[in-house]
């Protein structure tokens, strides 16, 4: 029988390299990726970026994606409002008048002072472009039906290798992110002495068989690609991790190689346009998955999931000052499980936390989990 636990995780799982918040309101001055000075439109009202939105449904048109991925300024409701420079449609807050275009000719000879640009956040920062436009696809989006995950789901999920006095075991969970980093926790790098990270598992479904395979109902043997396992080439934790209470327990592995994506091995996507990343989710079912790998629990073999309810952090915080008052409970933290027969036993240290939104995978980072 497994222990009601409640399952620490950070809401801020872009803190480490992406740490601005996005916040620019319609009709704000903006600058495109090229440079150019443009203001903040709902995409309706921008010819030349829907231009680019009717090429990125065209196979491979992944420039297209990556520009408006990139132009992004937030979201009027469920409305996405882009940084359009030239010729609007129709009227604009804060706008030039419609029709007319906005023309930026830089001279060599003269010290032209351009605008400063707004602070822009996480989908403005120099390192946004890093991430995938194509992430977050699993086969399924269905909730959990049950602790064992199927064979290919959730394939961003990564097993941490390490080299202990015991051989080489898997100690922590992390998340696939782009084609050459891991995201996990800070203590699943800072580990104790006797105890080396040396490889990134993934693709990996049962930890102990050679070939993952399953027959289908009328007897027919369905096998995975074999797991990879790729050496680590550095790592970078949260520069104030660090005390009892684990704030800013987020850590970054970078694969010695990269990664092709496949249908077993694929990026989970982070939460960063505004609307997710300003959400508590208080109420709202998410799923966690992995090995149950964490310093303190049993594991098993083959990856697991489950689905935990998140909780009010000032309701997580009052059951955590009986058993553990070291722990302080802050807004950059999320708080789910807590209910009898569930637990994160289905989770890894470090391991994600994702839930479903529009048919796409996004991440947290679970950090903590204590009885």
């Amino acid at each position: 029988m497994y222990t009601s636990k409640l399952v620490v995780l950070f809401a801020s799982v872009a803190a480490l390299t992406l740490a601005q918040r996005y916040d620019l309101g319609e009709g704000s001055e903006c600058f495109s990726p090229e440079g150019s000075p443009g203001v903040c439109t709902q995409l309706r009202q921008c010819p030349a970026l829907l231009a680019h939105l009717d090429r990125s449904r065209r196979p491979g048109n992944q420039n297209s994606i990556r520009l408006l991925q990139q132009s992004l300024c937030g979201f009027v409701g469920s409305n996405p409002v882009v940084c359009c420079v030239g010729r609007v449609s129709g009227n604009r807050p804060g706008g030039s008048a419609p029709g007319k275009l906005v023309v930026w000719t830089p001279s060599p000879n003269k010290n032209v002072q351009s605008p400063s640009p707004a602070k822009t956040g996480i989908l403005a920062h120099k390192n946004a472009n890093l991430l995938p436009v194509n992430c977050g696809d699993s086969f399924t989006i269905r909730i959990v039906g049950g602790r064992k995950a199927d064979m290919g789901e959730h394939p961003w999920l990564a097993a941490l290798e390490y080299e202990t006095r015991r051989g080489q075991q898997v100690l922590c969970g992390g998340s696939l992110i782009n084609e050459r980093y891991v995201l996990t926790a800070a203590h699943c790098i800072q580990v104790p002495a006797g105890n080396k990270l040396v490889s990134v598992r993934l693709g990996e479904h049962n930890l102990v068989t050679e070939k993952d395979c399953y027959k289908t109902a009328k007897g027919v043997e369905i096998c995975a690609d074999p797991p990879l396992s790729v050496p680590i080439e550095s790592v970078k934790v949260h520069e104030k991790y660090g005390g009892v209470d684990r704030h800013n327990d987020i850590g970054l592995i970078r694969l010695q190689r990269k990664v092709p994506a496949t249908g077993y091995v694929k990026p989970v996507c982070l939460p960063l346009s505004d609307n997710l990343f300003r959400s508590t989710f208080t109420g709202s079912t998410q799923v966690v998955a992995g090995w149950g790998r964490t310093e303190n629990s049993p594991s098993s073999d083959v990856k697991l999931k489950v689905g935990l309810s998140v909780m009010e952090n000032e309701r997580c915080a009052a059951l955590y000052r009986g058993p553990h008052p070291e722990v302080r409970l802050d807004s950059s933290q999320l708080c789910a499980g807590g209910e009898k027969g569930k637990d994160s036993c289905g989770g890894d240290s470090g391991g994600p936390l994702v839930f479903a939104r529009e048919n796409k995978w996004y991440l947290f980072l679970v950090s903590l989990s204590l009885k």
